[in-house]
């Protein structure tokens, strides 16, 4: 079982279209009991794809005992988790940044086998020529994964 959360609708959608079973508004007041239901539990594995602090304490509220956390978005700064609640429920934090040559090949091996839906996670293409802007854009919106191009055609 698979749940995604976010506060933008679009990336919600996005997500369940890309085979996720369920999602959650990370910024709903309910938002822990809404991923308790979806999931009918508590998860075993979260992966947090921010890396803020309030991300990672709501990826805490969701884990099971003995759950692993997983922190994938690069953190802006040093933050502060409930040691006692780690310590308490024997939580493992992992962070993910570290690629082998096997995750490399792999990787390329799912996708010339056609195993990643390229067109549906990039929302946008762009020349060099208008990357800032094509940035900007992604920082603001319900952007999915945005290329910059030599030729946008590609």
């Amino acid at each position: 079982m698979i749940v995604v959360s976010d506060p933008v609708p679009a990336k919600r959608d996005r997500a369940l279209g890309l085979g996720a079973d369920a999602s959650v508004d990370a910024a709903a007041p309910d938002f822990t009991a809404a991923v308790h239901e979806a999931l009918g539990g508590l998860a075993d594995v979260v992966f947090d794809c921010v890396g803020i602090e309030a991300s990672i304490r709501q990826s805490v509220e969701v884990l099971r005992r003995a759950g692993t956390l997983l922190i994938v978005g690069v953190p802006p700064r040093d933050g502060v988790v409930p040691l006692p609640l780690f310590q308490d429920w024997e939580l493992r934090i992992q962070g993910c940044a570290n690629y082998t040559p096997e995750d490399i090949e792999t990787a390329i091996a799912i996708a010339v086998d056609g195993g990643l839906p390229g067109d549906d996670m990039v929302s946008a293409t762009s020349p060099v020529e208008e990357a800032v802007a094509a940035f900007a854009a992604a920082a603001l919106g319900p952007a999915g994964r945005v290329v910059i191009a030599p030729d946008p055609s590609s």
